[in-house]
């Protein structure tokens, strides 16, 4: 698979398993990418309402329209390549069991959330 900004996506992606798997490498695995690179992009909000933020972070289409456009017209170099992870941060668990969450402006791309304890 040829990935746009990154012709050597597939020696990459070897490179990450190798080191996965403890096999020995030339050189150090380097992944990075640009400091608070998600809100870079944040023209493609323009337009577009949503009745609340918790619909907002859950708006799929939004989401990987945000995405795609954050890597537009981008380089990868290393082992740096494009992921989507939808960051709800760690505290996101808490969640999974019971509390409530508060969605914020940049709640979901700094991974701090706001629970609420239901009383």
């Amino acid at each position: 698979m040829e990935l746009e900004g990154k012709p050597d996506f597939e020696e990459a992606v070897k490179r990450v398993e190798a080191w996965f798997n403890h096999e020995p490498l030339a050189r150090p695995l380097v992944r990075f990418s640009e400091h608070n690179a998600d809100f870079s992009h944040a023209h493609i909000l323009a337009g577009r309402s949503w009745p609340d933020m918790k619909a907002r972070w859950f708006d799929a289409e939004f989401q990987v329209d945000f995405f795609l456009e954050s890597i537009r017209g981008r380089r990868f170099y290393g082992e740096t390549f494009p992921v989507y992870w939808p960051n709800f941060g760690p505290n996101v668990y808490a969640a999974f069991h019971g509390l409530e969450l508060e969605f914020g402006e940049v709640t979901k791309r700094t991974g701090t959330f706001h629970f609420v304890h239901a009383t």
